[in-house]
């Protein structure tokens, strides 16, 4: 052989242009070759993530997601096609990566992340990208990549604007800024996003743990603003005294605002939620129930079930009178939906607060779409 390479010859080919960037060479390829990832959420921000990456020379790289693929989420998944309308995303998704780069490991988690297996899928990877719009996840993730010590980065988008926080094991952690999940906080979902505002954040994110793996272990904050293009950077400096998941006080134990199956709040117990058949039967009774939809306004318009009413979420507590005066007062039972039967439980909590007896239907809008298309 007359040519040697102090990579194996294919990646010495397929990193060319990368590897001789200043600040990566042949040591920082090394180093991303021996690093593993996992990407948790195949969506908007997931897809750029698991793109870039996969494309760096990554050694492992984890995907995990439950959903399936929805004509909503085109817009701004863009991996996704409408022939892979109602497939999986994270199956999708971890075929396209191979075919980016064969000779990656990929390791595919169908499966919703909670208490039960964070542990053991976190523990597996050097660093975990947050590419979900939950913040029970991000708390969930917090916690236990404090724990493991493990890096995380956080991107979130919403509307016109991007965030990213790059938490080290050392550094503060998500808890230290914002101490304990608020109700009512906007996501994608209930105030939209711009599609390409994915494309810039995941892109960020892929960044950030390219930088990580050479060397760049300063903890910060990005915010991108898309409408001026503006760009904050903050350094993160120490961990707050009080903080539980950095003193270890409570840690991963569920408080008042979370719980062990973070990701679809299972905690709540059954005994509040309704199937969809049941629904069936509330929409032949509605005499005998108040039907609250917990969506924002532009939502309910789009998309109801017949005799609902709008109360998003956050004008629950300050509507509890006139509630009572549609509801119980009157004899009426209270059913609670949204989307996908996740905010409806939040509302049902808000409602058992002030003292009045409500149900989730399980699913949301989504199921009920779902099982009248079935029978149609």
């Amino acid at each position: 052989m007359l040519l040697e390479s102090d990579l194996s010859m294919s990646d010495a080919e397929r990193y060319s242009r990368q590897a001789i960037v200043e600040g990566i060479g042949i040591e920082g390829q090394h180093k991303l070759g021996n690093s593993s990832v996992l990407v948790v959420g195949c969506g908007g921000l997931g897809i750029p993530v698991a793109m870039y990456l996969s494309s760096c020379g990554l050694k492992r790289i984890g995907l995990i997601d439950f959903d399936k693929i929805e004509i909503h989420n085109l817009p701004r998944q863009v991996l996704y096609t409408e022939k892979n309308i109602s497939e999986f995303k994270v199956t999708v998704a971890s075929e396209f990566v191979k075919q980016i780069n064969s000779s990656i490991n990929v390791s595919v988690y169908n499966e919703a992340l909670d208490a039960t297996n964070a542990e053991r899928i976190i523990n597996e990877y050097d660093v975990v990208v947050d590419c979900t719009d939950r913040i029970e996840t991000r708390y969930l993730l917090n916690d236990f990549c404090k724990l493991l010590k493990k890096v995380l980065i956080c991107g979130s988008v919403l509307q016109w604007e991007g965030q990213i926080y790059k938490l080290m094991p050392t550094g503060p952690c998500y808890r230290c800024l914002f101490p304990s999940m608020k109700t009512g906080v906007l996501t994608c979902e209930n105030a939209g996003v711009v599609g390409p505002m994915c494309g810039i954040i995941g892109s960020m994110q892929a960044l950030e743990v390219i930088k990580l793996i050479l060397g760049d272990d300063e903890s910060r904050m990005i915010v991108f603003n898309g409408t001026t293009f503006d760009i904050t950077t903050a350094k993160l400096r120490s961990p707050k005294s009080i903080c539980k998941a950095c003193t270890n006080k409570s840690l991963i134990e569920p408080d008042d605002n979370s719980c062990k199956d973070l990701h679809t709040q299972q905690c709540d117990g059954t005994r509040d939620e309704l199937s969809c058949k049941s629904w069936q039967e509330i929409s032949n009774d509605l005499d005998a129930w108040l039907v609250i939809d917990v969506r924002t306004v532009i939502q309910y318009r789009m998309l109801r079930a017949k005799g609902s009413i709008n109360i998003p979420l956050d004008e629950l507590k300050s509507k509890i009178k006139m509630i009572k005066s549609q509801g119980p007062d009157v004899g009426k039972k209270i059913c609670v939906v949204c989307k996908k039967g996740i905010t409806s439980k939040k509302g049902v909590k808000i409602l058992k607060d002030e003292g009045v007896e409500a149900y989730s239907i399980h699913g949301g809008i989504t199921d009920l779409k779902n099982q009248i298309s079935k029978h149609d």
